[in-house]
Order: structure tokens, then sequence, then C-alpha cells
């Protein structure tokens, strides 16, 4: 299901948030960043219209790409954005909620009988 999806790429992520940062941003911004990954031949073919897969290419990127494109689209002319994400940088080492995902997905699991 595309619960159960969407707690993997969570689970994935070490509870960081990347793919949930990147949903809310605008398409015009999704698209931007987009362009600046290993997968912006593919990105380019899409549209800024909600619903075009744009999150789902973002989610198949790596961990570690994900935080340089979202490092490099905060450390740009962006910070009004998610101010407070800006300031703290040290939020997906010391935040993380892989605890709550790994339970979450126990639970998810748990045989009903």
């Amino acid at each position: 299901t595309k619960r159960r999806r969407y707690l993997n790429i969570w689970k994935d992520e070490k509870g960081a948030g990347y793919t949930v940062y990147f949903s809310l941003l605008s398409g015009e911004t999704k698209m931007k960043i987009l362009g600046w990954s290993s997968v912006a031949t593919v990105a380019a073919d899409l549209s800024e219209v909600e619903g075009t897969g744009k999150t789902d290419l973002f989610a198949s990127l790596s961990n570690a790409e994900k935080k340089s494109l979202l490092k490099r689209f905060q450390n740009g002319d962006n910070k009004s954005t998610f101010p407070h994400l800006r300031q703290y940088d040290g939020y997906h080492d010391e935040l993380t909620l892989l605890p709550v995902a790994t339970r979450l997905e126990e639970l998810l699991n748990a045989d009903p009988s």
C-alpha cells in the first residue's frame, strides 16, 4: 500500500524526513532541486503540477544525495521556506524518529491473531 511505501521511505531515511521535507515544497522548487540531482534528465520530463512523480523520484535517490540536495537548497537564497531547519542543522542526527518508525513497522507487520 501507499502508506507502507511511505513508512519504508521514512525508515530507510532513518527518520530524517528528507522526502517529507521535499514533499512540502512547491512544484517549481522541487523541479529546481531535481535539476541538480543525478536524475535531472528524468526530472526534466516531469511537470511542476502536483501528482506528476517529483516526490517519488526524489525518494528514489540515496540518502546522501537527498541530504546534499536539501543542504544546497537551504544554503541558497531559499532560506525563508523553512528557516527553523536552516538554524539547526543537526536535526537529522539528534532528533531522529527512527525508533518511532521501527515500532510502527513492527505494529504494521504484527500478526493480528
